[in-house]
């Protein structure tokens, strides 16, 4: 049973990691217009006012959390269900002697 919310875990990462990726570096895209520079995804934000600067510092925290930090915990925590798992552990040490 593990396993399988493990499996649905990774399918859900797999589906939201570019969109969630992309969202959150939208924050540092922006454009230079008439000599002021503004937020390609909404030009009614400067790139240096304080609105950007609250967003730039949660964009900065969602692409460490979404980025970095969720690719790592989901390998890690697969990796340790995959050598605690007994079933695994029994077949990957049971192989014929013909074949190792």
């Amino acid at each position: 049973m593990l396993t399988k919310v493990w499996t649905l875990n990774i399918w859900v990462w797999l589906l939201l990691y570019p969109s969630v990726t992309r969202k959150a570096l939208q924050t540092f895209d922006c454009i230079e217009l008439l000599g002021e520079f503004y937020l390609r995804a909404d030009p009614a934000v400067h790139c240096s006012g304080d609105v950007w600067w609250l967003m730039a510092v949660l964009a900065s925290v969602g692409v460490f959390v979404t980025c970095i930090l969720a690719p790592i915990a989901l390998v890690t925590q697969m990796a340790l269900t995959l050598t605690s798992s007994p079933t695994l552990t029994t077949t990957l040490t049971r192989i014929p002697e013909g074949q190792a």
